[in-house]
Formats: structure tokens, C-alpha cells, sequence
């Protein structure tokens, strides 16, 4: 990870929530996911990059940082990966290439947005800056992400603001995928799945299996 692109206090920042992962003092997927979240932020706001390639390997190496520091927390990596993601779709509409149109399948990102009260304007957010980013201007190099942060900062926000809404979103989509007198197994501690049951419950009689887990009995704090 190079220090002149990514700044003292963003590499600071890394190696601080790297820590806090190897000894277990950031916990869960949701807390992990936001906790990635806000030092990605940081790094995003800091680095310095001409070209969308620069600023596409200063987040993966700061997820190999994190995911390094606690492969078992998967989330880190999952977060990495949805933050790339909405940075090239904001690159692709600030700049005005096509990207090939993938084809629709089923993802619990889609299955979460269904109940996303937020309005996705990805393409008014870029507005006037189509066709106007440059990448590697030698007579400007600091052009390219002084364009592109604005938008690459909203777009990071809105993952944020998906996160903080997580468990209304699964839990109003909840009924739908839950039937009467069928029987749910679950496995590990998760926020999010016991909101999901709890909900589906108001509306489906139905039977949840937890699995003891031992010797940690984690599974057992969803009872």
C-alpha cells in the first residue's frame, strides 16, 4: 500500500480498524461492514490518483489490509467489493462510457434494495461532469480525482445509507419469502436474520430450528 497515495492519516486510519479486526474488538457483519465503510470513506476523500486504475488498487489493497487482519470476518470483503462496484458505475456516468448491461438475477443486494425508501439518481448525481473528468492530465494530475470525489463520496454514502436501514429493509420483505408450516434452520448470530424471523412471524406460523453451535453457543442469543 503506497503512503503517497493514500496519506498518512487514511493509512493510519487502516492499519487502526486492521488492528481492532485481528483482536476482536469490532464484531459482527453489520458493525464490520460500517466500520470498513468509514475508513473507505476516509481513504476515498485523501487519496491521490490521475486515473481511475490508481484509485481502483488503493481500495483493493486496503481491503487486502483488512481482510488480512480477519479473514474469517467475510464482510470486510464484501463491503470492499460494493464499494468498487458503485465507484465504477459513478465513473462509467461521469465520464460517459457504456458498460455492458448484466443480466438480471437475483442478489440479496436486489432483494434488500426492494425495500429501499432512497431514490438511486446515479445519473443526475454525475450531471454536469459527463465528459468532462480527464485521466492522467500532465498538466493537472490532481484534475481527474478532484472531479470524480464528489460523486465517488455520495456514492460511498449511499451504501452507508443502505447499511443503516438493513433491517427494516430485509424485515418489511420478510412474509414474502417465509411460508406457513415450514420449517427454518439457522446457523450463527445474526442481527439481521433474527429481525428477518421476528417480522416474518407477525404474518407466518412457521418453525425455526437453532443449531447449538458449540462450544461458542452463539446461535443460542437468537432464543
Amino acid at each position: 500500500m503506497s503512503s503517497d497515495s493514500l496519506g498518512g492519516a487514511s493509512q493510519r486510519s487502516v492499519e487502526s480498524l486492521a488492528s481492532r479486526l485481528r483482536r476482536r474488538q469490532v464484531v459482527g457483519s453489520r458493525a464490520t461492514a460500517l466500520e470498513t465503510l468509514l475508513v473507505l470513506r476516509q481513504v476515498v476523500s485523501k487519496a491521490r490518483f490521475s486515473n481511475m486504475e490508481q484509485l481502483v488498487e488503493i481500495i483493493r489493497s486496503v481491503g487486502r489490509r483488512l481482510v488480512e487482519a480477519q479473514p474469517k470476518e467475510h464482510s470486510v470483503g464484501n463491503t470492499v467489493r460494493k464499494v468498487l462496484h458503485h465507484i465504477r458505475e459513478e465513473y462509467h456516468t461521469a465520464t460517459g462510457k457504456n458498460t455492458a448491461i448484466a443480466p438480471q438475477t437475483f442478489s440479496i443486494a436486489k432483494f434488500v434494495l426492494l425495500g429501499q425508501p432512497r431514490a438511486h439518481t446515479v445519473a443526475l448525481k454525475a450531471g454536469g461532469a459527463t465528459g468532462t473528468l480527464k485521466e492522467n492530465d500532465p498538466d493537472d494530475p490532481d484534475s481527474f480525482a478532484r472531479g470524480l470525489k464528489p460523486v465517488l463520496m455520495e456514492a460511498i454514502q449511499d451504501v452507508l445509507d443502505e447499511l443503516e436501514t438493513v433491517y427494516d429493509n430485509v424485515s418489511k420483505n420478510a412474509k414474502d419469502h417465509v411460508h406457513s408450516d415450514e420449517i427454518v434452520l439457522t446457523l450463527g448470530m445474526s442481527k439481521t436474520v433474527e429481525a428477518f424471523l421476528k417480522s416474518a412471524a407477525h404474518h407466518r406460523k412457521y418453525t425455526v430450528i437453532v443449531a447449538e453451535t458449540a462450544p461458542s453457543s452463539v446461535n443460542l442469543l437468537l432464543l
